[in-house]
């Protein structure tokens, strides 16, 4: 199936790029599990993932490239016989980019390829001091422009995988997202999805390398964050969010990142 994506905001730019790897992963690789505020590209060259990105399991092959959302959990592992040939790239970005183009796999023809590996190994030799801030500006503008020519194309759209275990994976992730200002308990989120709290907890190992608890909080981290960043107040975000008073959720906040709230607002 073909489905297009909306128009790519004209003001999108790279800002910085860091921590480019290229990795040959053995038949038993299983990474862990990740939310991180930056964008990260992940591109299997070769081989047969199992791949999570939020809600969502993928099985993924050869050519396959992905945009990774900021504090979005995603994993890979892989599932094939043969290691996994995989490229890595963090990036920061100015402007703003469409929710659909994040955490969807595209594969990507031969000619596509070769343009993103140029411009990886441009970022590479960059950002390890063996090419100077030229190569680095034109390693960004390639990604750049790869990103934005991509997105702007029909793709042929990835079916998530659809196991009985990975949409009750699914659904439960979908009910914390759902009820992620509720501060609802695993109890009443196995129960949503009529399961019990161990089964709750098995299809985690299976497909997620963190606790549910410790997920939710991640994703009760994630709004909070989008609530400070639209300028609302301790006060009314606690209210909001189900919290008993604005100090647990100064001291929730504290704890999950370092930062107070007003730390936190201080420096965007």
């Amino acid at each position: 199936m073909l489905t297009p994506f909306k128009e790519i905001i004209s003001t999108f730019s790279i800002a910085s790029l860091a921590h480019p790897a290229e990795q040959d992963l053995p038949i038993s690789f299983a990474s862990i599990g990740e939310f991180h505020n930056f964008v990260e590209i992940c591109y299997l060259k070769s081989g047969k993932a199992e791949v999570i990105l939020e809600e969502k399991v993928y099985i993924i092959e050869d050519g396959t490239f992905l945009l990774c959302k900021p504090l979005h959990y995603h994993n890979i592992r892989n599932v094939g016989e043969a290691p996994l040939k995989l490229y890595n790239l963090s990036m920061k970005i100015n402007g703003g980019l469409p929710n659909e183009i994040f955490d969807t796999p595209i594969s990507l023809d031969i000619r596509t390829e070769e343009k993103f590996l140029s411009a990886f190994y441009k970022a590479h030799d960059f950002i390890n001091d063996k090419a100077d801030a030229a190569v680095g500006e034109i390693a960004a503008y390639e990604l750049q422009s790869l990103i934005v020519d991509l997105f702007r194309k029909p793709y042929v759209e990835h079916e998530i995988l659809s196991t009985p275990t990975a949409l009750t994976y699914k659904a439960i992730i979908e009910t914390m997202e759902r009820e992620v200002c509720s501060n609802i308990t695993l109890d009443d989120i196995a129960k949503s999805v009529n399961i019990s709290r161990s089964y709750l907890k098995a299809l985690f190992e299976k497909y997620c390398d963190i606790s549910p608890k410790k997920y939710y909080r991640k994703l009760r981290l994630r709004e909070a964050m989008r609530l400070l960043q639209e300028g609302y107040s301790v006060s009314k975000i606690a209210e909001l969010m189900n919290f008993s008073y604005p100090n647990h959720f100064t001291q929730f906040f504290k704890k999950e990142t370092g930062l107070s709230p007003t730390e936190y607002t201080a420096r965007l």
